[in-house]
């Protein structure tokens, strides 16, 4: 649903302005199919026609680095389906780099593209769960690869504008073959996807951080909002549920008020609060940090530890003027 549709239901009806921020973040973007109910057309994994014993020797052919590339990326296929219709991990082209502690490239996968051609040498491609899986054994450009780092999302692969993820040995963020590398695959595909799909709103706010409201009034309000949040979340009736909406919209549209800058939240909790989502949504699935029931863990963690912010998540700007939003995104869509 368009901004334009949203904004006249809102003058109709009087609601107040965050009203109409929460109906068309939830409108517009919010995966309303349950994943138990949503229809098997909805995010399309292709049945497998190889046999998993044959897989099993087929991946067991390859580099120990490769695998894992190829058996993080199966994960996330796997844990996505039905999370969020529409989105489709396999059917956007990707490329999984490897890259050692010394920079060295030790792995190039690519999956579902059709062009690997252009990463270098390669043997022969296999199927993987009826997904085409090509492992490049001598990659032509190994340095352009590796400066694509951590992620690109429209690098020209071949003539092809491919989603490429680049893991790092030694980075707990990024280390192949960890729950965490899958659900950065997920992550940043999922963000592949929002540009792809929802046209005209990703380029309305421009992140500035440095021009951020960091007035002591504000940041007290928005303290204030993630414990409305984290109180909605953990709240057992829909009645106490939905007077704590109430009490977040309205906080939030006295911050609207005060400084228009406030935008960029809902910006934000709509685009890095949608991914997170998805982290959450996979999280018990791959055995990740962000799962179904700790929406509100971060939120929690920095109001408890304002110190810590000088050393902890890039300091206290940094945090109230982004990475807040990750979690408040994803507790109000949850």
């Amino acid at each position: 649903m368009k901004f334009s549709r949203m904004t006249g239901i809102g003058s109709r009806l009087r609601l107040p302005r965050i009203a109409v921020a929460v109906l068309v973040f939830l409108t517009g973007w919010g995966p309303w199919a349950d994943p138990a109910s949503a229809s098997p057309s909805a995010v399309s994994v292709v049945a497998s026609t190889t046999s998993s014993s044959v897989v099993a020797d087929r991946l067991e052919s390859v580099s120990g680095d490769a695998r894992s590339l190829i058996e993080g990326w199966r994960s996330a296929v796997s844990a996505l389906a039905g999370v969020w219709p529409g989105f489709d991990l396999a059917a956007i082209p990707m490329v999984l780099v490897s890259v050692g502690a010394g920079g060295e490239v030790e792995a190039v996968v690519a999956f579902n593209h059709p062009n690997p051609q252009a990463l270098g040498t390669f043997a022969g491609g296999f199927d993987v769960d009826g997904h085409r899986v090509v492992v490049v054994e001598d990659p032509a450009d190994p340095g352009h690869l590796a400066s694509l780092a951590p992620f690109r999302f429209f690098a020209d692969i071949g003539g092809v504008d491919t989603v490429v993820v680049v893991g790092q040995r030694g980075d707990t963020l990024r280390e192949p073959g960890t729950p965490e590398f899958v659900a950065v695959v997920a992550h940043e595909a999922f963000h592949r996807y929002q540009l792809d799909e929802w046209v005209g709103v990703l380029g309305t706010v421009v992140l500035d951080v440095d021009g951020y409201d960091f007035s002591v009034e504000n940041l007290e309000l928005v303290l204030l909002e993630s414990r409305i949040l984290i109180a909605a979340y953990q709240a057992e009736s829909l009645a106490d549920t939905e007077r704590l909406a109430r009490q977040f919209a309205a906080v939030r549209s006295v911050r609207h008020d005060r400084d228009p800058r406030v935008a960029l939240d809902e910006h934000q909790e709509r685009i890095e609060g949608s991914a997170r989502y998805i982290e959450h949504r996979i999280g018990d699935a791959i055995g990740g940090h962000y799962t179904s029931t700790n929406h509100t863990s971060d939120l929690a963690y920095y109001d408890d530890r304002l110190d810590d912010l000088t050393v902890l998540g890039g300091g206290i700007k940094f945090f109230f003027g982004f990475l807040r939003f990750y979690s408040s995104g994803a507790t109000l869509l949850a």
